[in-house]
């Protein structure tokens, strides 16, 4: 299905998917976030739809690339969506007989059960107050067992499993890829320097030929790629001896045959091997990394400090604000280790990550060309490369075998001839100083997104510096995931919409200038009215507009000195209305109740902005 059509459907049923107020549903969804949350996005851009039901339990659903239209659920569910309607339909074994929705536009339209009559439902009538031991739908519906493993777990497992690949002892095939690169690293440098009884280079000969097939099956291209490069580490430091081997054509047939024995084997192993089992979907990985080191440089030109918050926070920081809109694949970070670290720390720091990187590849050749020692350079190289391919610097393990390569670094006593160490310094910062300048030249030259990004700290302001709209989302109720890039989308469609600054929190606005209007989107807004009632400072400078989305209160809840100080409004879907009506029922002019929407509201940036 092309991304228009599944973009439509995705707007079309994210009202229904979506959670709703702690206080109506009996659950809080700070204690219990799975449940709340309306939608996961999967890796390898797989798209986890979740239908919340209206007592906060949820029904799981994965799009079908195989079968176009149909979603299927793992406990039995199915369902057909088209581009404005979806219907979903339960396995026979729910409590009371089977029972189907009918959604359109969003709008929950018919509800049967098996053995009673369809229910209609017309949104042209006053919606019915149902307590909920009344509601039929809650009666039908059965709750998740606990421990159930989240979605992304699910689509890891089943990734891996289509794929083949070893994953011992770690639950990611890079990882232990990596790890086996490292022991057939350390296994081959204990035959060429370390080891001289021939027992014991006989025992390293066969751990390094068990790791190099453990490092085949587990099929990580970053890490076979290291080990290549260690290999011809290995092959420079004993260049003459191999020179003086291969004149013997003995050798030359052996080389041969382990050659073309690896290529018959990786062959059967799977025929597809480059692609991992993912066939069709083969081209996802590479695509995605292209994408992201295309785009990595602009991350850090808008954000001089860095971003902060960690390797997950950055990952979705890309989603945000670079990732292209018609794209939505939640990576976790910027997948390759060092774009991860160097996105994270300001111009200073980044400096001093690149200069360590270039600084220990240098002493490393330094080493080889003196000592005819390659162990360090190799397994420094093997790593380096590997973390440019997936994220793993975060698991202190796998630095154990990087550690014991150093060593000998550690012990040369550079003092005794300084002159090849100083010279490795130099070029080392001066290389730097040319990549982090060449990276500075790409983010000013690449083509921006949709709109113009700065970040500070933990704010992120569009188009200018110092907007005067701030927007706080609780990171739920304006559409998850899919939160920043409704407003990249806005201002490509209204080029000439103010700018306005983005934090995830209400301590992380800023304080020092007065903000105009500030939007505040589920929790935040509760969070914001209490800050303001317990600290008198804060009710000092008060914005001229405030307007909360999805709140988790009625409009009674609203302080009446902060009616009569600030211009007020609150946007809420009509599904959220249906447990406290009451509250809404003679709903002041301040009160916009969005006619078919629930906790997200698709067009709340128009909202946000000031329209009606």
């Amino acid at each position: 299905m092309r991304f228009p059509v599944a973009s439509a459907f995705l707007l079309a049923v994210l009202p229904m998917m979506a959670g709703a107020a702690a206080d109506s549903l009996g659950f809080n969804p700070e204690k219990n976030p799975e449940k709340a949350l309306g939608m996961y996005i999967a890796p390898e851009n797989s798209l986890i739809y979740r239908m919340r039901q209206p007592d906060g339990s949820t029904r799981e659903f994965e799009r079908i690339y195989a079968r176009p239209g149909t979603l299927a659920s793992v406990r039995g569910w199915k369902g057909r969506f088209a581009k404005d309607a979806v219907a979903v339909e339960s396995g026979p074994d729910v409590k009371g007989g089977r029972i189907s929705y009918l959604f359109e536009r969003g709008r929950l339209v018919g509800f049967s059960r098996e053995g009673s009559q369809p229910v209609s439902f017309d949104y042209e009538a006053p919606r019915p107050v149902l307590p909920e031991e009344q509601s039929p739908i809650l009666k039908a519906l059965v709750p998740i067992p606990p421990g159930t493993k989240s979605a992304i777990d699910r689509e890891f497992d089943r990734k891996w499993k289509r794929s083949r690949r070893l994953r011992f002892p770690y639950p990611n095939p890079n990882r232990s890829a990596m790890l086996y690169c490292e022991i057939a690293v350390l296994a081959l440098a204990g035959v060429l320097f370390f080891v001289r009884r021939r027992s014991l280079r006989i025992v390293c000969g066969v751990v390094f030929a068990l790791a190099v097939g453990c490092l085949a099956w587990a099929g990580s291209r970053g890490a076979m790629l290291g080990f290549a490069l260690a290999l011809l580490c290995f092959a420079l430091s004993r260049f003459r001896e191999i020179c003086l081997a291969l004149r013997r054509k003995r050798v030359w047939i052996a080389v041969a045959a382990v050659i073309a024995l690896a290529v018959a084997w990786l062959c059967v192993q799977d025929s597809h091997f480059l692609s991992r089992g993912f066939r069709g979907r083969s081209s996802w990985s590479n695509k995605i990394r292209l994408e992201i080191a295309q785009n990595a440089p602009m991350m850090l030109v808008d954000a001089p400090g860095g971003w902060t918050g960690g390797g997950m926070k950055i990952g979705r920081s890309y989603l945000d604000w670079y990732q292209p809109l018609h794209v939505v694949a939640l990576t976790g970070s910027l997948i390759c280790d060092h774009l991860t670290r160097l996105a994270s720390c300001g111009w200073f720091g980044r400096f001093l990550y690149v200069f360590g990187w270039l600084l220990v590849l240098m002493w490393g050749a330094v080493h080889l060309a003196r000592k005819r020692d390659a162990l360090p350079l190799a397994m420094w190289l093997a790593w380096g490369v590997t973390a440019s391919f997936n994220p793993l610097m975060s698991d202190w393990t796998l630095w154990i075998a990087v550690i014991l390569a150093s060593v000998p670094l550690v012990m040369v006593r550079p003092w005794r001839e300084p002159k090849p160490y100083a010279v490795a310094i130099a070029v080392s910062a001066v290389l730097s100083a040319l990549v982090l300048a060449s990276l500075y030249a790409a983010g000013v030259a690449r083509e921006r997104p949709e709109v113009k990004v700065f970040r500070d700290g933990e704010r992120t302001m569009v188009k200018y510096k110092n907007p005067t709209i701030w927007i706080v989302d609780d990171g739920l109720s304006l559409g998850g995931v899919l939160c920043w890039k409704d407003v990249r989308r806005y201002m490509k469609n209204h080029p000439h919409a103010p700018g306005v600054g983005c934090v995830d929190s209400v301590e992380d606005l800023p304080g020092a200038f007065r903000i105009e209007r500030l939007v505040l989107a589920g929790k935040a807004g509760d969070d914001w009215l209490k800050k303001i009632s317990a600290d008198p400072e804060a009710r000092k400078n008060l914005p001229r507009a405030v307007v909360f989305i999805s709140p988790p209160f009625p409009p009674q809840a609203v302080p009446p000195p902060l009616l009569k100080a600030c211009e007020v409004r609150i946007v809420i879907g009509e599904f959220a209305t249906w447990y406290h009506s009451s509250a809404y029922a003679d709903a002041p002019d301040w009160v916009k109740v969005v006619p078919g929407m629930e906790l997200y509201i698709a067009d709340w940036m128009h909202y946000a902005l000031g329209g009606e």
